[in-house]
């Protein structure tokens, strides 16, 4: 009985703060998403999603996602658009709540075919050809964060920072078990730059699912004599 009345009251404050959420909090009016904050969509679409917040330009997404019994999705609003706004130095807004879209009226929210196009070929193709290959991996395959998402499930991407000049990784962006290729690419893509000191500006693709997309230099394609 006690547990009846427990799992009771949680349901009615739930409702109360869904009701309660103001329109200073749930975006307004016409927005799209850019590919690379698309890509973030997907990948919270994938998990387990509760919120979803995204800067007002539909730049730059945040977002929360609970395996546990009981998460409430009212309740972590306002930590999603506080983390939000730290990460991005903009005040956020509500978007979505699980797999619901509260934005008022965006319109056609969702980035083009064409968009999302241009983006993934931009992130796989713009790659320094004179790096070596094996230079990147002697630097990053034991690292643990590499290591997991290697194990991790598909689809997955690294994206990373190669400084030409000290010639080391500078940092790195993954991601793994997205719902595509596509998605993974983004999501990858975007933690890097997220990342990357600010003088770094060039995080490119390193390797999509298990395949090496960085142009190797012409010393690595030499086999043995």
């Amino acid at each position: 009985m006690r547990w009846l009345v427990g799992t009771a009251l949680l349901f009615v404050l739930g409702c109360q703060s869904a009701n309660s959420l103001s329109g200073n909090t749930v975006g307004s009016g016409p927005v799209k998403l850019s590919a690379s904050a698309y890509g973030v969509w997907e990948q919270y679409l994938a998990r387990d999603p509760i919120v979803f917040a995204i800067t007002p330009d539909g730049r730059n997404a945040y977002y929360y996602y609970c395996t546990e019994v009981g998460c409430q999705p009212p309740r972590l609003v306002s930590y999603v658009l506080q983390r939000c706004q730290e990460r991005y130095g903009t005040p956020c807004l509500l978007f979505a709540m699980e797999d619901q879209v509260v934005w008022e009226n965006p319109g056609e929210w969702r980035p083009s075919e064409t968009e999302l196009s241009d983006a993934i070929d931009a992130f796989v193709a713009d790659a320094d050809p004179e790096t070596h290959v094996p230079l990147i991996e002697e630097q990053i395959s034991e690292v643990s964060y590499i290591k997991r998402y290697r194990n991790g499930p598909q689809h997955k991407a690294l994206a990373l920072v190669f400084d030409g000049e000290t010639g080391r990784v500078v940092t790195w962006g993954t991601g793994y078990a997205y719902s595509s290729r596509e998605a993974a690419i983004r999501g990858a893509f975007k933690r890097c730059v997220r990342e990357a000191p600010s003088r770094y500006q060039f995080c490119r693709m390193f390797e999509v699912d298990g395949e090496n997309v960085w142009p190797q230099h012409k010393d690595d394609l030499v086999g043995p004599e």
